[in-house]
């Protein structure tokens, strides 16, 4: 089993990283055409460690689903 020993810096960068994709994206009018790129960035740069990518995935998941619900309420507002 791979020890999942990190640091409270360690988990503040893996989730900084998440954060500035969901700020990125958050606006109503951003282009969005990039988003997977930046989502893959963000999963290559953690890839190596299996329990780091897990926990970075999960945090895109969260995120990525927020998004999605805030930008579906955008759209009906109009």
């Amino acid at each position: 089993m791979t020890k999942f020993n990190h640091t409270i810096e360690e988990y503040r960068n893996m989730s900084n990283d998440v954060w500035q994709i969901f700020k990125k994206y958050f606006p109503a009018d951003v282009d969005n055409d990039t988003f997977p790129d930046d989502v893959s960035a963000v999963g290559k740069k953690y890839y190596d460690n299996p329990r780091t990518y897990e926990f970075v995935i999960k945090l895109l998941r969260v995120y990525t689903q927020e998004l999605n619900e805030i930008k579906e309420l955008q759209k009906q507002r109009g």
